[in-house]
């Protein structure tokens, strides 16, 4: 057997695995699940003060998504009501290559979006990168986190975690219309 033979039977095995074994309502599941915990540790941690003071108030709602392969299903939404504008964090599916799903940060016109991705990672080159193979980390050291996509000043694209103080900073950005 060649060495190109036998790569592709490897390949074509492991891709046989990866679809035996992906689980369309696990993946919802764990989505909603992680999308819920951001959600919580919003409202009971880093907003807390400001919604015990009365300066913001939440409320929940929810959205239909539609993705290929896991079909159509609902998830939470969570809106910040200041006294001025609302500001809404509106999940956009789990299909995002690379990630293991997406919010948006809407208030106005402007759009931010939060990706869960792998904490090491710091922009998109990386996350090629470990896709297609070229960079190998290790799956017990992994450690998934919220992250903030942004562009710099030259146009490329980076990710930031997505702290309180990150939380504050993107609030601020948002409510006084200035670019985040």
């Amino acid at each position: 057997m060649s060495e190109l033979q036998q790569l592709l039977l490897n390949q074509r095995e492991e891709e046989k695995a990866s679809k035996s074994s992906f689980n369309a309502e696990q993946r919802i599941d764990y989505f909603r699940s992680i999308v819920s915990e951001l959600y919580t540790q919003i409202k009971n941690e880093w907003l807390k003060d400001l919604a015990d003071e009365d300066l913001i108030r939440f409320a929940n709602g929810d959205v239909e998504l539609e993705e290929s392969g896991l079909g159509t299903y609902t998830i939470d939404t969570l809106t910040i009501h200041t006294p001025i504008d609302n500001v809404e964090f509106v999940p956009t599916g789990t299909l995002l290559i690379g990630t293991d799903g997406g919010i948006e940060v809407r208030c106005n016109d402007q759009c931010v979006n939060l990706v869960h991705i792998e904490e090491k990672i710091e922009n998109p080159g990386q996350l090629v990168a470990l896709q297609i193979g070229k960079v190998k980390m290790s799956t017990k050291d992994s450690v998934l986190v919220w992250k903030i996509m942004h562009e710099d000043e030259n146009h490329l694209l980076h990710f930031t975690t997505f702290n309180q103080n990150s939380m504050q900073k993107l609030l601020i950005n948002l409510l006084s219309d200035e670019s985040c």
